[in-house]
């Protein structure tokens, strides 16, 4: 048998367990009954770090936390049982939605966001809803209640407790965001583009701002605006392999091949996997006359997704076109 291995909650990287990580999964439990709130607080840290499917027991200790004298414990905890992602612990979670205390109300909501399976979208509305009771002036929260009741279907309530958060923060991007995501979701194009231009004047260093403006932008057909915007956030975050598809897309529609096989293939470059970027790549070379690099490309794109129609029409399409030219 191999050695038994470790999942981070974090990011999801595995790693031998040693087997003296029960032993200290039992020593940082019993110090969740320290006297000394800094010590629960370390023990509870510690538990997280060291992985949920190695600490037995964790979980149930970690419960009465939540009803810890000191809110920094009780904080500390909620983050630690979102972390777990542990389904069991919602309950408990929408307990500490009562709290007194706006930062273990915020933690617990929060919490709730990252729960397996996923808590019902009403209870989402509720958290936060409880978060702003208490805390109104709160971005994060009043960000997280919009996008809860925009998830709901509920639109309108979601604008208005975004212009809220606008009103009360005119220099966070976020909110700002959010309004544009509503308009542009209800086909206000006008609107939708002057609100991400607002959150581009709060933070011209967001990508992604950057990459949903050239989106909307791409789906009017306004491919020279696209490109510009497309540039800008790979202008701020050369990695932005969405952006490189983007701009790929319009050099195509725009018949500038060179440049859309360039774009595409930064994309593949960072997302190798990209089995929608290897077929546009593919329609790139074909549009220029390079069928063979065409097919290719169709090629490595059913490799990665062998049902994709498109990509098989295109083979197929290509295929024939060579097959008539060896033949000529």
């Amino acid at each position: 048998m191999g050695a038994r291995r470790r999942v981070s909650p974090v990011n999801g990287s595995e790693t031998p367990v040693d087997e003296s990580d029960a032993m200290t999964a039992g020593a940082y439990i019993e110090q969740l009954a320290h006297a000394n709130p800094r010590k629960r607080e370390e023990a509870i840290q510690r538990l997280s770090e060291l992985g949920w499917e190695d600490t037995d027991g964790a979980l149930g200790a970690l419960l009465p936390r939540l009803r810890d004298p000191h809110p920094s414990v009780r904080a500390k905890a909620a983050d630690a049982l979102g972390s777990s992602a542990d389904g069991g612990a919602a309950e408990p979670l929408i307990a500490a939605l009562d709290d007194e205390n706006r930062e273990v109300r915020f933690r617990a909501a929060f919490a709730l966001e990252q729960l397996e399976p996923a808590v019902d979208i009403e209870v989402r509305i509720r958290a936060w809803d409880a978060v702003v009771g208490l805390d109104n002036q709160n971005v994060y929260a009043l960000c997280n209640l919009s996008l809860a009741h925009r998830e709901s279907g509920n639109r309108e309530v979601a604008v208005e407790t975004a212009y809220q958060a606008i009103e009360l923060h005119p220099e966070h991007f976020y909110p700002y965001l959010l309004v544009a995501h509503l308009y542009a979701e209800k086909g206000e194009r006008e609107a939708a583009v002057r609100y991400y231009k607002c959150a581009i004047r709060c933070n011209p260093e967001h990508a992604p701002t950057y990459y949903e403006l050239a989106e909307l932008y791409r789906l009017e057909a306004d491919y020279d605006s696209a490109v510009e915007r497309y540039q800008q956030a790979l202008d701020v975050d050369p990695d932005h392999s969405e952006s490189y598809f983007g701009l790929g897309f319009c050099y195509n529609r725009m018949e500038r091949y060179d440049d859309a096989i360039g774009a595409y293939t930064s994309c593949l470059e960072l997302s190798p996997g990209h089995y929608v970027a290897h077929n546009n790549l593919g329609m790139a070379h074909r549009y220029r006359g390079s069928y063979e690099e065409a097919m290719e490309c169709f090629k490595h794109a059913l490799e990665l997704s062998p049902d994709y129609a498109a990509a098989q029409l295109n083979l197929g399409d290509t295929f024939v076109v060579v097959s008539s030219a060896r033949d000529d």
